[in-house]
């Protein structure tokens, strides 16, 4: 009885490995490659820094800076003052651990690694986003996602072929007659152009406030509309009892 439930599990365990519903871990990986699916691995956040630095000041490179969250960043390249007045100069700094670290925009970072000449690091912007690694539940909601860019030009299509540019964090599309405008946040601009036009339904026109100019296949000028989001700054007042 023992064997015979052994090879009855490893049947169990093979059958379910087979659809996505139920696949785990390198099953999954292997399922979701067959359409062209693969796990997001993790990934560092990566920002830009602006370094006050005092006349012939050189910052090594790793050396290391701390976010007002307790996260240490490390400096990619080095930065070095050859003026003689001070100087500020923007260098970026990449997270020593996975997943979406946040470092507050024009905050002060602690310096680890202290160099004479060095007065201050501030944290300029964000310029990736770091993440975990994509869980087989994520995964799956992501293949789903792209089996319906597949091969179309509807709604959900264009909306998960824009997904997919990178570094692309939102899309809303504003649907009209014979036009639609896709307000898009991230991503570099020709990518976003060159993703519309590829599934951009034939004889309907583009709108927005950005325009981008790019080559089709019989080597013709296209140009490509869409707009960017409005940003909105908001302000939290707190009081806070200690």
């Amino acid at each position: 009885s023992n064997q015979a439930r052994q090879v009855w599990e490893a049947a169990h365990d093979l059958y379910h490995s087979l659809r996505p519903d139920t696949a785990s871990g390198a099953a999954l990986d292997s399922l979701c490659s067959l359409t062209g699916t693969y796990r997001l691995l993790a990934k560092q956040t990566l920002i830009n820094v602006r370094l006050t630095l005092n006349p012939n000041t050189t910052v090594a490179k790793d050396c290391r800076i701390r976010t007002l969250s307790g996260h240490f960043f490390r400096l990619l390249k080095e930065a070095k003052n050859e003026a003689n007045t001070e100087t500020e100069i923007e260098r970026e700094f990449l997270a020593d651990d996975y997943g979406p670290i946040m470092a507050h925009t024009d905050t002060t970072a602690e310096i680890k690694n202290p160099v004479v000449g060095w007065t201050a690091a501030t944290i300029k912007e964000t310029i990736v986003s770091g993440r975990l690694k994509e869980t087989d539940d994520e995964l799956r909601i992501r293949r789903i996602v792209e089996l319906k860019a597949k091969g179309s030009s509807s709604f959900d299509a264009i909306l998960a072929r824009l997904m997919r540019v990178a570094n692309v964090e939102a899309v809303h599309i504003k649907e009209d007659i014979r036009s639609f405008e896709v307000i898009i946040k991230g991503g570099a601009d020709e990518d976003i152009a060159r993703t519309l036009w590829e599934c951009r339904p034939i004889g309907i026109e583009t709108l927005g406030q950005i325009a981008c100019t790019i080559t089709d296949s019989t080597d013709q000028k296209r140009i490509i509309k869409f707009s960017r989001p409005e940003i909105v700054n908001l302000t939290l007042q707190v009081t806070l009892k200690v």
